[in-house]
């Protein structure tokens, strides 16, 4: 270098605008590899995610590491105050249970009745303030302090959805975050027909359903009682049911209220939507399936041809929630299938540490329970709810006196 100035020193002027050239491209060079590349870098490598397919490395995990406290990428804070819409038959009591761990392990308060039946209101009225005699106290808030008896951070329990009435309880309610599930018209009606044993009214045994069902169903057709539940679950009155003008209306405000609609066929799918739009964690969406029926009841095609006709109302908001919520793991991004497929693995490995064997409980109504190995730490406990353990937990730290 000193030669090279020397001999450009002699040539004046034009050489030493040589070497501030050469300076400056030095300088270009120097910032460009060590500062802009590492963010193209980057940039590429978050674009990428877990789906990169050149063969460099087929485990995710390698170029996306995921661990079960790992949130959204984007900067977010989890959501405490929610409404989740409890529909019957869809696989509801299981995202329960996820949000009761979610809520009792937070400190959190529940809206519920004070009768003791913990999972629903049993026709209480949200209308009116003056009702709040018949829900247990937000925590915090003395028993019998009627007028405090608002700023609930959560409600996930049965009743008949109305967004005003819900205002008058919850906390933050300009901003709540609500959310559903549905299910397929078609398995919904046929569980709730097996779970409240409703085929011994029509004579046979669950697993023989035949033709004999349709008189039957025709009765429930003509009293318009025990069809379209989802539908009413969600505030949707009868006269409703059956006009689709009514219904795209329907459909149309929902859209403005709910923020996520789950799929119960796409529950896992579903979980990790509403993981990122509570910005929770993947241990905060673990689940046990509750009250999973050990046998499924059959009907032949026409019996389901009519329960699609008279299911009419379930049908139309199935169709256009089931299409959303496609589209909404379309616009999750390339990370979607990677922490997915990272949770189920979770999900697996918390499931052999937590769950022991199962037992059938046959009686009024039928369903499964799980039970918990040895394991007993508070998580597996939590996790597992044996026997809806958590339910009672969560009565008796809100106010309410003795066993469920």
């Amino acid at each position: 270098m000193n030669i090279f100035r020397k001999r450009c020193f002699s040539a004046k002027q034009p050489c030493l605008m040589m070497i501030f050239s050469l300076q400056s491209l030095f300088v270009l060079c120097t910032f460009f590899y060590f500062g802009v590349l590492p963010k193209r870098q980057t940039k590429i490598y978050r674009r990428i995610g877990p789906f990169r397919t050149n063969g460099l490395a087929k485990d995710s995990s390698i170029l996306h590491p995921l661990t079960p406290d790992a949130r959204p990428s984007y900067s977010c804070q989890p959501v405490n105050n929610f409404v989740f819409v409890k529909t019957h038959k869809t696989g509801s009591t299981t995202l329960r249970s996820i949000t009761s761990r979610y809520g009792y392990t937070r400190d959190l308060s529940f809206l519920l009745s004070n009768d003791g039946r913990i999972g629903h209101f049993n026709g209480i009225s949200l209308r009116y303030s003056s009702e709040s005699s018949n829900f247990l106290p937000p925590l915090g808030v003395k028993k019998n302090d009627f007028p405090n008896y608002q700023n609930y951070n959560i409600s996930n329990v049965h009743l008949k959805y109305n967004r005003r009435s819900l205002d008058k309880f919850m906390y933050r309610r300009h901003n709540l975050t609500l959310f559903t599930i549905l299910r397929t018209p078609e398995e919904q009606w046929l569980s709730w027909f097996q779970y409240y044993k409703k085929y011994t009214k029509v004579g046979f045994k669950a697993d023989g359903i035949s033709e004999a069902a349709m008189p039957y169903i025709e009765r429930l057709e003509k009293e318009n009682g025990d069809f379209n539940q989802q539908s009413r679950d969600l505030g949707i009155n009868d006269k409703k049911h059956f006009n689709d003008t009514l219904l795209r209306e329907t459909v149309t405000e929902m859209t403005k209220d709910f923020n996520l609609v789950m799929i119960t066929e796409y529950f896992d799918e579903s979980l990790i939507l509403l993981r990122k739009m509570m910005c929770w964690t993947f241990e905060d969406i673990l689940y046990v399936s509750k009250r999973k029926q050990p046998m499924k009841t059959q009907f032949p095609d026409d019996v389901k041809e009519k329960l699609y006709q008279y299911n009419h109302a379930d049908v139309y908001i199935y169709e256009y929630f089931n299409r959303t919520l496609w589209r909404k793991i379309e616009e999750y991004g390339p990370s979607f299938k990677g922490e997915l497929r990272y949770f189920r693995q979770l999900l697996t490995k918390k499931q052999n540490e937590c769950i022991g064997q199962n037992s059938t409980t046959n009686g009024r109504r039928e369903f499964v329970e799980y039970h918990s190995l040895q394991n007993t730490s508070e998580f597996c406990e939590l996790y597992v709810n044996e026997n809806f353990q958590l339910d009672s937990k969560i009565y008796r730290k809100q106010g309410g006196i003795g066993n469920m």
